[in-house]
C-alpha cells in the first residue's frame, strides 16, 4: 500500500509543478502562459531600432534616478514573465515619448537596474513584460 501512496503523491507533484509556455499572437505580441492559476503575461515584440530609441529617451529623462541594484531583488529573476517583489521594486510611469514609440506600453511602468537594463513591468501584477538590455 505504501508504494501506491508514493506514486499518487508523485503524480500530484507533477501536476502541481508550474508549466510555462510561450507563444505569439496574431498581432506579433509574445504571450507567456503560466499553468498556475491560468495567468498570462503579454509582452510586446519591439524592434532593435525602437529599443535604441527607448534607451535614449529614458537616459535623457529621469530614468537614472530609478536605478535599482539587482542584488536588492534577492532571488527574483529579471526575465519576461517573472513576478517581482513589490516591496523591493519602485516602478514609475514610462515617459510619454516611449509610449508614442510603443503604444502597447501605455499601461506599463518601468525601472532601470544598476547595470542599465530597462525593465518594463505590469503595475497590477508586477510581472516583467519586457527587458531592454
Amino acid at each position: 500500500m505504501k508504494p501506491y501512496l508514493l506514486s499518487v503523491f508523485a503524480g500530484l507533484l507533477s501536476v502541481a509543478a508550474p508549466l510555462s509556455v510561450a507563444a505569439q499572437d496574431a498581432g506579433g505580441h509574445r504571450v507567456a502562459y503560466n499553468s498556475l492559476g491560468g495567468s498570462s503575461v503579454t509582452t510586446v515584440a519591439v524592434t532593435d531600432e525602437r529599443k535604441s530609441a527607448i534607451r535614449a529617451t529614458i537616459a535623457a529623462s529621469r530614468g537614472a534616478a530609478l536605478r535599482i541594484p539587482k542584488a536588492s531583488l534577492g532571488d527574483a529573476a529579471i526575465s519576461i514573465g517573472a513576478l517581482l517583489p513589490r516591496e523591493k521594486v519602485r516602478i514609475s510611469r514610462l515617459p510619454a515619448a516611449v509610449v508614442q514609440l510603443v503604444p502597447e506600453y501605455a499601461a506599463y511602468e518601468y525601472f532601470v537596474t544598476d547595470d542599465g537594463q530597462i525593465v518594463i513591468v505590469d503595475p497590477d501584477s508586477y510581472a516583467v513584460v519586457d527587458v531592454i538590455a
